[in-house]
Order: structure tokens, then C-alpha cells, then sequence
């Protein structure tokens, strides 16, 4: 039985294996990618194992910032471009836009907090429902 089980772990092991500097260089092309809205290379990361609930550096400072998740960063791009068609992928694939950021903001927080104009805050926000 503990061969058994032993070989059923060893099968569901990710078929991802990173060495530590492309894991890092994978979670900072998603970042980069959903912000500048290039959904084609946010699918292809993600196919290469890219968390998608990953989050940038956190920035020291009082109070501190940063540590936005890629959803943030693809709101973040939404004032430059649509964004929408990368925010909705993430949300289809499972991002999570309760998780918080370094000022404790969630996604909806994020938003209402951003720089965004009024009517991208109300595309963004619609999203996140």
C-alpha cells in the first residue's frame, strides 16, 4: 500500500519542473503580460505552470506597497488599454480577487482606490462581481 500510494504522489507531481530562476522569470513575465494586456503570452504562461494568483515585489516604504497580484496588475493595464478580455480570463481561470495586496486591498478595493477613470472602474468592477 505505500509503494502504492508513494507512486500515485510521484504521478500527480506537476509535469513543471522549474529551476528557481525560470520559475521567477515565468512569474514576472505573467505580471508584465496581464498588465500590458498581451493575452496570448498571459495563455501561454499559464500553460508553462505560471501561478496565477502570483504577486510582484513588495515595495519598502511606510505604509508599505506593492505586492500586487496579476489580476491587479492586468487592472492596473486597463488604464491604458482594454484590459478586459485578460481580466476576464484570469477571473475564467481561477484568480483569486479576494486575495489582498500589501495595503490589505482585494481586487475591488484595488480598484476603487486606483487611478482609474470612473467608467473603467465600472467595466473592472463589473468583472469582478
Amino acid at each position: 500500500m505505500k509503494k502504492l500510494s508513494l507512486l500515485i504522489i510521484s504521478l500527480m507531481l506537476p509535469a513543471f519542473a522549474f529551476s528557481a530562476d525560470q520559475y521567477v522569470n515565468i512569474q514576472r513575465g505573467i505580471i508584465t503580460a496581464a498588465r500590458n494586456g498581451e493575452i496570448n503570452e498571459v495563455k501561454n504562461l499559464l500553460a508553462q505552470g505560471a501561478n496565477i494568483n502570483a504577486t510582484g515585489p513588495v515595495l519598502r516604504s511606510y505604509p508599505p506597497r506593492g505586492g500586487y497580484t496579476v489580476l491587479m496588475n492586468a487592472i492596473l493595464g486597463h488604464n491604458d488599454r482594454d484590459n478586459r478580455p485578460v481580466i476576464s480570463l484570469l477571473l475564467q481561470r481561477g484568480a483569486d480577487k479576494n486575495k489582498t495586496n500589501a495595503m490589505n486591498q482585494n481586487s475591488v478595493e484595488f480598484t476603487q482606490k486606483s487611478a482609474l477613470s470612473s467608467k473603467k472602474k465600472k467595466e473592472v468592477l463589473n468583472l469582478l462581481k
